[in-house]
């Protein structure tokens, strides 16, 4: 699910067009491997956004399977993407981005 249902693919191809790559992740072990490219100082902002999307990916998929509940919308996923974003950027260190 976290790689090729509708909604992880909308959430994906948006994370690639803000990322910049070529093509979208197919695997975790891609995914690891496309990380280990980008230049050091941006893999703490890399690792911060995927933490984000994988969480709010696996809280969708949850919410199907244990509860019955389909999001609305798959826009809803990039909603709770931003949301995590916002919510956890306190948690991170000075050192990622000179700033809280």
């Amino acid at each position: 699910m976290i790689f090729f249902c509708a909604i992880a693919r909308l959430v994906w191809c948006v994370s690639r067009d803000v990322l910049e790559w070529n093509i979208l992740p197919q695997s975790v072990d891609d995914l690891r491997e496309r990380v280990m490219r980008e230049p050091i100082k941006q893999t703490m902002n890399l690792i911060f956004l995927l933490g984000c999307v994988a969480w709010s990916l696996w809280l969708i998929r949850n919410d199907l399977v244990f509860n019955n509940i389909v999001v609305s919308s798959p826009d809803v996923s990039l909603y709770r993407v931003i949301s995590f974003m916002q919510k956890w950027k306190m948690f991170r260190g000075r050192g990622d981005n000179g700033s809280r």
